[in-house]
């Protein structure tokens, strides 16, 4: 388990970069690490979390501020 213990959706990344959570689904199958939480039910298409320091190292971002500024251009 990552130590930090703040972890985001493909829905909430999507919303974040201004893109869909398809393409965060992608970008999962470019190298970005998930982790499906075992004792939590999801009933999304997209089951899969993303721990915060995973999330910044896969967009080369320091803080969330600076992943803040980041919108997806596709």
């Amino acid at each position: 388990m990552n130590g930090n213990k703040r972890f985001f959706t493909a829905e909430q990344i999507g919303r974040l970069l201004g893109t869909t959570p398809e393409q965060v689904k992608r970008f999962t199958e470019r190298g970005l690490q998930t982790f499906t939480p075992e004792n939590e039910r999801t009933f999304s298409k997209y089951p899969f979390r993303i721990w915060e320091a995973d999330k910044l190292a896969f967009f080369n971002c320091n803080s969330f501020e600076d992943f803040q500024q980041l919108k997806y251009r596709g």
